[in-house]
């Protein structure tokens, strides 16, 4: 591990590094990421698919980054409240269901953009 390892450290690959292993990490332990994760799929290839605009690519792709951005928070939140309080704690189980309460919101305002984004298109699928 010597020198090379502690120059990596400093260095922004180790940082990216570092993201993609939050990433893993939440993929492997949390439910709801692995649904968010495959909702994103399936919406990139509707995306694909129906051949939207690349206006219409950026705002979903803002819309997955969001929801999954939220759900990493969420879950660094948790582990620190896991930490810092005790599990049963009535202010940890608050702040855990306004975090979740978060999530929930981000992903249901980007389901319903989703929709409103590919309506015309299914539609006009439809009726070929």
């Amino acid at each position: 591990k010597g020198k090379l390892f502690d120059v990596m450290k400093k260095t922004f690959l180790y940082s990216f590094y570092r993201a993609l292993g939050g990433i893993a990490y939440t993929f492997r332990y949390e439910r709801n990421f692995r649904i968010h994760v495959f909702f994103a799929i399936v919406v990139l290839c509707f995306a694909f698919i129906f051949r939207v605009s690349s206006f219409e690519r950026i705002i979903l792709l803002i819309l997955v980054s969001f929801v999954w951005a939220l759900e990493l928070v969420n879950t660094a939140v948790e582990i620190l409240l896991d930490v810092t309080k005790p599990r049963l704690s009535e202010q940890a189980k608050r702040i855990k269901d306004c975090m979740a309460a978060a999530v929930l919101a981000a992903s249901l305002g980007a389901a319903l953009s989703g929709v409103i984004l590919f309506y015309p298109y299914l539609i006009e699928w439809l009726n070929k």
